[in-house]
């Protein structure tokens, strides 16, 4: 996903600091060009950053009336819709952001989340493979593609895929606690007793104050008793 005048105008509302000066760069940009579809783009995303996100939708929504075969506006509604809890509409946008631009890595990685959370597993592992090979054929690498597909991979019971993931997640982000917490529960589910331990113990170095920390603690030990 390739808009210059978006990038550009992202770069200079960013420099104009705060969320206030921004809206007032973004308004005169408006103002002197109403039919600019990227200064509504920006602004919404102000506003979605802002929590604003009934602002946000109307500013989305408008640059699709300017301009309905540009991928961009689906894909930034889409978010606003996952972060407002509403699924459906989301994975509507993220399909429309991917039929306009077959090569827009976020609106596949997105997808997947979706698929996700609406227990589409195939679908998640496609879309995050998909993200994946775009990733890499721009040298780009995110681990959040990976993340989200070894989960998938665990939901349909394939731990050996799963964990090849989390050891992808864990080399590109090294103190993700929670992928050694699941890297960890999947080693030990294929009787990798020595390397769930070291998971489990990284995890609690790394996130003690966890939610979930009393629960390994207990595997932990469970494990260092057996072995």
């Amino acid at each position: 996903m390739k808009n210059q005048k978006y990038e550009e105008l992202v770069k200079q509302t960013m420099s104009t600091g705060g969320f206030s000066a921004a809206v007032d760069y973004l308004e005169d940009c408006i103002e002197k060009n109403p039919n600019l579809p990227e200064a509504y783009l920006v602004r919404g995303e102000v506003y979605t950053e802002m929590e604003n996100f009934r602002e946000a939708l109307v500013d989305f929504e408008k640059a699709i009336r300017i301009n309905p075969n540009i991928a961009i506006p689906y894909y930034l509604r889409g978010v606003l819709y996952a972060k407002s809890g509403d699924d459906n509409k989301a994975l509507n946008d993220f399909n429309k952001a991917v039929e306009l631009d077959a090569s827009y890595t976020e609106a596949y990685a997105n997808r997947a989340n979706m698929f996700l959370r609406l227990g589409k597993y195939q679908q998640a592992i496609n879309d995050c493979t998909k993200a994946i090979e775009l990733m890499t054929g721009n040298g780009e690498e995110d681990f959040t593609p990976y993340y989200n597909r070894g989960l998938a991979y665990i939901n349909m019971g394939e731990a050996e895929k799963a964990l090849e993931d989390y050891n992808k997640v864990i080399e590109l982000s090294h103190e993700n606690a929670e992928a050694y917490a699941k890297r960890g529960s999947i080693n030990q589910q294929l009787g990798n007793a020595q390397e769930a331990i070291r998971d489990f113990e990284k995890f609690l170095e790394l996130d003690p104050g966890n939610a979930n920390a009393k629960l390994v603690k207990g595997e932990l030990k469970r494990l260092k008793k057996r072995y």
